[in-house]
């Protein structure tokens, strides 16, 4: 009983998934301009993501790691993600962002060791939203 519940738990499965990364433009260089935005460019994300059916992965300095349809059911997780960057760009705080979407297949699970496990994804989509979103922030896409 215990055992069992507790390796379906750590289970890990392969699912189409959309992920999506989201950075704020300059940041580093703006950052004495950008500070008092950050707060409100989260809570407008995290928003935008839950009105989505996302889940946030991590928010690390300005960069907002999400997935649709990995934890949380989402039918329509393409379109869910493009409406979310949609919106977070017209609610952007004043700030230029710059946000990779990519779907795909991933292993996708409960991961870690005994003493910390985080539910996680593998798969080349998990790099491939990353240099989705640096071109286009190098090509300066609007």
């Amino acid at each position: 009983g215990e055992v069992r519940a507790h390796m379906q738990s750590t289970e890990v499965h392969t699912k189409r998934v959309t992920l999506m990364v989201c950075n704020v433009v300059d940041f580093l260089q703006a950052q004495g301009q950008v500070q008092g935005r950050l707060a409100k460019y989260l809570a407008a994300g995290l928003h935008h993501l839950k009105t989505a059916k996302g889940i946030p992965d991590s928010f690390s300095g300005d960069r907002l790691y999400a997935s649709f349809n990995g934890v949380r059911v989402c039918a329509s997780h393409r379109l869910a993600a493009y409406t979310c960057a949609m919106n977070m760009c017209k609610d952007d705080g004043g700030m230029k962002l710059s946000i990779g979407i990519a779907s795909g297949e991933v292993r996708c699970g409960n991961m870690g060791c005994d003493g910390m496990k985080r539910f996680s994804y593998i798969g080349s989509l998990s790099s491939w939203v990353h240099v989705v979103e640096r071109i286009g922030r190098s090509m300066e896409c609007e």
